[in-house]
């Protein structure tokens, strides 16, 4: 079952989920100073397509829309400016988890 099935269903895991993924980017933040506007930009760029999927419920173009967040998400990382640039793995990573994934099982399960 897809990320977004398990939390619909278990109402009172969605909160912590969601503040687990907004602590995420905060402690790279902390841990990893030099790169402040990568994850700063990670944690309001992932929380901001999750919101958007969400309002576009369960219609079918909520996965379309998940995969256009991906790839916007993905070249405007690759543009930020980066001194070490295999750094920017881990936003793309975390928006692969969490944007695609929320949108309703990766493709794979439905």
């Amino acid at each position: 079952t897809s990320t977004r099935q398990y939390y619909r269903e278990n109402r009172q895991l969605q909160v912590p989920f969601l503040l687990i993924h907004i602590i995420h980017p905060l402690l790279l933040l902390l841990l990893l100073p030099d790169f402040q506007l990568l994850f700063f930009f990670m944690g309001v760029f992932t929380f901001t397509s999750i919101t958007i999927i969400k309002f576009l419920g369960n219609r079918n173009y909520s996965k379309i829309s998940a995969v256009l967040l991906f790839i916007i998400g993905t070249v405007l990382t690759l543009l930020i400016p980066c001194s070490l640039d295999y750094i920017k793995i881990i936003p793309v990573l975390f928006y692969i988890k969490l944007i695609v994934g929320f949108a309703g099982g990766v493709f794979f399960f439905n």
